[in-house]
């Protein structure tokens, strides 16, 4: 009887037990699946914009769940938003406390948005010291950018807090106010334009959806000679936002040129007795292999192939086809060039002359200033006898200074020739090739808005000849006025449409004798279009 009645008593009090365990956990899950709805609301408000109705949720979830470093950062994400920056504070330090015992994986976050919390409080040091700290570490690829944008942030307010108008553009930008805080950034670019500036403008211009703009203002941080530190983000960006173009690399590259226009005087140089005026068109074909890339060497293999065709004067067909293999070490201080170049011409389909020769350049950067010296030697020969006047050595030497702010270039320079070359035959004389030339000229660039650039270049040529024309013996002079403009449209950044004019002028000591084009006046009009195939 007693072990009945033990029986029943186990049994009764294992079933007691049971529904006892059973009801706790039914409640549990319960409060559980009570406490994550309530959670997914506050998230939902927040995402709405719903700060303080975000808030008070969370708040009340904390009263039940002090230690939950969950609620903690998401009410830190609130107080943040509301600008209430002192009760941020409070809020994303739990977490980074909860992190230093080990309940969360929340703390490079918390420290991140703790640090952001400082630099909008103006307590920079301190948010400084947390980024520094976050930067040491191994964080996810996310978290890794966010940090680095936090400390280009801290650096720029840094050195652009004399500058109000650049101040509020980094205030816009820090509110998500992209498109505001690049009008901003262009506004201030008057007063001081930096490498920092210029990096905001590619980060505004990418938030916007632009990398195309973006790209040209990472270019402008590389013009502009920023640290080590700036230049390999503003390197690593533009690599990204090609990789993202064109999602292949490729060792190898293809483009094509086709245009048509006009040329008032297609044979200049006395090559006909009378000049051709004539509708033209030209095209163009280059391609070429990268063997070598490991900074700072460089080594490609170029061929580039042109072809120019004057309406209705197949005799002026010229082709032209050339080949080069240039070698660079390239540096952020120096750059040291040779280009072995091999040169094969045909006029009207039939041999016409060969260049063989190349150049080097040693150019030295100053930040946006450099210089640099090039020298040229081609030997020419001809491939028919009836142009053996052409045979014989063309040597230049340039010595130039150039600006280079991202979106604008210019270059000043001043080149000396050597032509020793032969003299073209006349039934009336002989007209002279072989020359000294002396020249100063400029170059520029400037890219407009996101889509157009314009350039131009304007060039004074001094031309003396060892040989005399006139019965007088007088020996001639020549002063030739070059000038061009191009204006380019690119609708996508392997597709560009242009425009470009060109104006030569000659004046001649031995004036306007029986040999042909010592005064004349060139025109040429181009409208054509470039394509790159591959990058």
């Amino acid at each position: 009887m007693s072990n009945s009645i033990r029986q029943i008593t186990t049994s009764t009090i294992s079933c007691i037990l049971s529904c006892a365990l059973t009801y706790a956990w039914s409640a549990t899950s319960k409060a559980q699946d009570s406490d994550q709805q309530e959670f997914q609301r506050a998230l939902d408000l927040f995402t709405h914009e719903n700060y303080r109705a975000s808030g008070k949720i969370l708040n009340n979830l904390i009263g039940h769940h002090r230690d939950n470093p969950l609620y903690w950062f998401n009410l830190g994400n609130v107080y943040f938003s509301l600008a209430d920056y002192a009760q941020a504070v409070r809020a994303y330090s739990v977490v980074v406390q909860a992190e230093k015992v080990g309940r969360t994986q929340l703390g490079p976050l918390a420290r991140l948005y703790l640090a952001k919390t400082y630099r909008k409080m103006g307590d920079r040091a301190s948010a400084k010291q947390l980024i520094v700290a976050l930067q040491t570490e191994t964080l996810p690829p996310n978290i890794t950018k966010d940090v680095n944008d936090e400390s280009l942030l801290l650096s720029e307010a840094s050195e652009l807090s004399e500058s109000p108008v650049l101040l509020e553009a980094m205030e816009l930008y820090k509110d998500h106010r992209y498109q505001a805080a690049l009008k901003e950034f262009e506004l201030g670019l008057g007063e001081k334009l930096t490498a920092e500036a210029a990096m905001m403008i590619g980060l505004a211009n990418l938030k916007l959806g632009d990398p195309h703009q973006a790209v040209l203002a990472f270019h402008r941080v590389l013009a502009l000679n920023p640290s080590s530190e700036l230049n390999e983000m503003a390197n690593d960006f533009i690599h990204q936002i090609q990789a993202d173009l064109w999602p292949r690399k490729y060792p190898y590259w293809l483009w094509l040129d086709v245009a048509g226009g006009y040329n008032s005087n297609y044979f200049e140089n006395g090559a006909s007795e009378s000049a051709i005026a004539e509708p033209g068109t030209q095209l163009g074909l280059g391609a070429g292999y990268r063997f070598l890339k490991e900074e700072p060497w460089y080594l490609n293999l170029g061929y580039q192939f042109s072809w120019l065709e004057v309406s209705n004067q197949p005799q002026a067909r010229l082709m032209t086809h050339n080949v080069d293999l240039p070698l660079s070490y390239q540096t952020k201080t120096w750059l040291i060039q040779i280009d072995p170049t091999y040169v094969y011409q045909t006029l009207q389909s039939s041999p016409f002359l060969t260049k063989a020769g190349g150049n080097a350049t040693v150019h030295r950067y100053f930040g946006e200033l450099g210089a640099g010296i090039r020298y040229d030697y081609f030997h020419n020969k001809s491939n028919q006898t009836f142009y053996d006047y052409l045979t014989g050595d063309v040597q230049s030497l340039k010595l130039y200074f150039d600006y280079n702010a991202g979106d604008f270039y210019a270059s000043l320079f001043y080149v000396a020739i050597s032509e020793n070359t032969g003299d073209m035959p006349y039934s009336n004389g002989v007209l002279p090739l072989a020359d000294k030339i002396n020249g100063i000229g400029l170059t520029a660039s400037y890219f407009i808005g996101s889509w157009w650039q314009i350039s131009g270049s304007a060039i004074e040529y001094f031309k003396t000849f060892d040989h005399v024309e006139e019965p007088d013996q007088t020996v001639r002079r020549d002063s030739q006025t070059y000038a061009s403009l191009r204006l380019n449209y690119f609708s996508s950044p392997t597709l560009i449409w242009y425009f470009n004019q060109e104006a030569t002028i000659n004046h001649s000591t031995l004036g306007s004798g029986s040999v042909t084009d010592k005064n004349f006046n060139k025109s040429v009009t181009f409208l054509g279009v470039n394509w790159s195939f591959f990058q």
